[in-house]
């Protein structure tokens, strides 16, 4: 009898460990991703699948302050982006692969969000793009050749998942 209750606990606890882990509350502790930019620290959604940045901020009405986007590419290349249904300004860096400053943007609201004429683009190849509220470089008093921190953010876009 013993041999069998100690089958069935030792069969349903790593089953109820895996669950658990995989519930709210314990996503909760994990640690939220931020970046680090001259001394100032802005938590971030890490948009790293075509599809999280194909909407990037698009839809929202304002962003926090010490908030962000951070657009995670697989590789450094050439970026263009735009202001499509995003209906309040903000500032975008692009960063290099070393996480450097390459250059950066205010971006306001086009007259036509759905339609934006307007694009922004990298220097040069960048393997990432920072969205913030419009005004923080300024106020962080961040520049081009800056080295920005990240802190629990992966460091490359994920693999696409293949559906049968």
């Amino acid at each position: 009898m013993r041999t069998t209750r100690n089958a069935i606990i030792w069969g349903i606890l790593p089953a109820v460990i895996l669950i658990g882990a995989t519930m709210p509350s314990c996503r909760a502790h994990r640690p939220k991703p931020t970046v680090q930019v001259n001394g100032a620290t802005i938590q971030v959604e890490v948009a790293d699948t075509k599809e999280k940045r194909e909407i990037g901020l698009g839809g929202r009405g304002s962003l926090p302050e010490g908030q962000g986007m951070l657009f995670v590419f697989d590789k450094a290349m050439p970026l263009n982006f735009h202001m499509r249904d995003c209906y309040f300004p903000i500032d975008i860096a692009f960063l290099d692969a070393d996480k450097k400053i390459i250059n950066m943007w205010s971006m306001a609201v086009e007259e036509d969000p759905a339609h934006p004429i307007r694009h922004y683009l990298s220097d040069r190849d960048a393997k990432y793009a920072l969205e913030t509220v419009a005004g923080a470089w300024q106020r962080i008093g961040a520049a081009p050749g800056m080295t920005v921190q990240f802190a629990n953010v992966p460091e490359r876009a994920p693999a696409p998942t293949s559906r049968p």
